[in-house]
């Protein structure tokens, strides 16, 4: 492929090549592995994105915005199905010997931000994303690039003002695009955001059933396609926003600006500057920072407006710098922090002294510390995620300390969401099936260890088809929620019911002493199932019939025990229903089912 855009000089950058940045061993699944493994495995890594290999080749990439959208497309489905249906296919690769200013203009052409880094036999070496091309490069690319145009995004989400919030998340998806734009009579009125649509969407609120008009940000903020990079920059930061609008000279829409590229391309130029005031003796470190701040405005915007908290402190770990992301956040002030102890974040961020020794003594012999920390401003829980590196002079000796912390919260509350999407039925609230079998295996086992018993109960409801049937299925809906209240009710903490569907529900009883107790339980589930329920107005009352199958008499495995006591149920059914049945040797020896 050839490329027409004209590079700066490679010696604006650290590093020349691909070869230089790569994340070496690239993180992969085998294509046709399960989404369940793959998001495992991005989840165990704390990774964004994870190539799908074939024979070690690339053949495809799974990113989280990629999963997100294909939850709305196959919901709960998604955990079974191959990585091969959902991954985007081609992985976009380029050669190790590559300019990281050409692989940079390949990214941006192609709107994307992952770049897998291939030998000459196609095979994987390693992964970089926009971000490591980005710090690299420098402040430098940028001045390099003088005008907007030549960095914006010219194909952008619109959708009119009177449109729903669903329709915008399809548009986002289908793009995909992180933002739409709301139009009144052709024109820009305002913009909803892939952050608020995942806002929207934690909240529970209705997408269908709300209009951009009454949700979107307004008014926007334009610019001319014209307009020098350096005052885009200034004029977000003025304005607060990380999102510019271009217009041509007809105030026409001709494409969108945003904030995170500028700040994060400067970002590199921002810390080299910052180790600098640091190496410079202790007693003239604040004149050195209020000096920096005075004379570099510039500099000073990018600081200000990075959505990153940057603390950094000498090697007599005194705080000399925060930025005003770290301050605002922790709830502090510019003088309750430098000249301080870094004892100060230690007690804002929840972190102990042992955990932080144990951080400096690990960046002292050359390496880097990864933690994570909660905070909570104003009672508002935050996530956080931390990195400490050193400072190191000629010698390489460490002259003092830096920690960045990353906002992981809306991340980490999507995951939440998924998690809880692909694990509980989304009427009841209860276990799915995966989850039930999962608990079941866990029981099996502890069974095994102890030698003791493990019941698994199948409980249909008798009668719910005339109630979906006479009330409709948003009242039969209410019923099912009731009916699972009543029953996770009389359960232990250790164990389970789950709905396996329609209505009905797999209950498992762990560490069971008798098979009395165990018909003790069921007695108690028909009397508590077969009360009246009360469903908007109306009366309705259900039986149950169920089948009941023990550990180890009526099989070694779940699915086994599962099949005695789907027969047992049925048994319970044919029997008159609203009563239980045993499989195996329980019915046959001890005369436990019920009359």
């Amino acid at each position: 492929m050839s490329h027409q855009n004209n590079p700066p000089d490679q010696a604006h950058s650290v590093c020349s090549t691909l070869g230089d940045i790569l994340t070496p061993g690239v993180l992969g699944v085998p294509a046709g592995s399960t989404m369940r493994a793959a998001l495992e495995r991005m989840r165990e890594a704390r990774i964004s994105s994870v190539v799908a290999l074939r024979r070690g080749r690339p053949v495809g990439i799974l990113t989280e915005r990629g999963v997100i959208a294909a939850m709305v497309r196959h919901g709960k489905e998604l955990l079974a199905r191959k990585v091969s249906d959902v991954m985007s296919s081609p992985v976009l690769t380029a050669p190790s010997h590559m300019p990281i200013p050409e692989a940079f203009s390949m990214l941006l052409e192609k709107g994307i931000r992952h770049l897998v880094v291939v030998d000459a036999a196609g095979r994987a070496l390693g992964m970089v994303t926009q971000t490591n091309m980005v710090r690299n490069l420098g402040v430098e690319y940028f001045v390099e690039v003088k005008r907007i145009e030549a960095i914006m995004v010219r194909e952008v989400a619109t959708l009119d003002t009177g449109e729903s919030l669903a329709a915008a998340l399809e548009l986002m998806v289908r793009g995909p695009y992180s933002c739409v734009l709301a139009l009144r009579d052709g024109e820009a009125a305002g913009i909803v955001t892939e952050r608020d649509m995942v806002g929207f969407l934690a909240r529970g609120v209705d997408l269908s059933g709300v209009i951009l008009e009454r949700v979107m940000s307004s008014p926007v903020v334009t610019a001319h396609r014209d307009t020098p990079v350096h005052q885009a920059a200034a004029l977000m930061s003025e304005r607060g926003i990380r999102r510019l609008v271009v217009v041509d000279s007809d105030g026409r829409l001709a494409g969108m600006l945003t904030q995170s590229d500028i700040v994060k391309g400067m970002e590199a130029r921002y810390v080299e500057m910052l180790k600098d005031v640091i190496r410079e003796k202790d007693h003239l470190l604040r004149q050195a920072v209020a000096e920096a701040a005075r004379k570099t405005v510039y500099l000073d915007t990018i600081l200000n407006t990075s959505v990153d908290l940057g603390i950094a402190a000498t090697d007599g770990e005194t705080i000399a710098f925060v930025n005003q992301a770290a301050l605002s956040l922790l709830g502090l002030d510019e003088n309750q922090a430098i000249g301080q102890d870094v004892e100060v974040f230690h007690r804002c961020l929840g972190v102990p002294q042992s955990r932080m020794r144990k951080a400096v003594s690990q960046v002292r012999k050359g390496g880097v510390h990864h933690f994570r920390a909660t905070v909570s401003p104003n009672g508002s829980e935050r996530f956080l995620d931390a990195r400490v590196s050193g400072i190191r002079d000629a010698q390489g000796g460490v002259t003092g300390y830096v920690v960045m912390l990353r906002d992981v919260t809306e991340r980490r509350l999507a995951e939440e969401t998924i998690r809880r999407m692909a694990y509980h039925d989304a009427l009841t609230g209860l276990p799915n099936r995966f989850l039930v079998a999962d608990r079941l295996e866990q029981g099996l086992n502890q069974a095994k260890r102890r030698g003791c018993l493990l019941a698994v109960m199948l409980l249909d409801l008798d009668g719910f088809k005339v109630v979906n049937d006479n009330l409709g299925h948003s009242t039969g809906d209410l019923l099912l929620k009731q009916v699972a209240g009543r029953i996770a009710g009389l359960l232990r903490r250790s164990d389970t019911v789950g709905r396996m569907g329609g209505d009905e529900f797999l209950v498992v009883l762990p560490e069971v002493k008798t098979p009395e107790g165990v018909a003790a339980v069921a007695s108690k589930m028909l009397r508590a199932v077969g009360q009246p329920v009360e469903l908007q107005g109306a009366q309705a009352r259900v039986s149950a019939s169920i089948g009941l199958a023990l550990y180890p008499w009526d099989g070694a495995t779940g699915e086994a025990l599962i099949q005695r006591a789907d027969a047992a149920m049925y048994e319970a059914k044919a029997a008159g229903r609203g009563t239980y049945r045993f499989a195996g040797k329980a019915a046959r020896e001890l005369d436990l089912n019920h009359p």
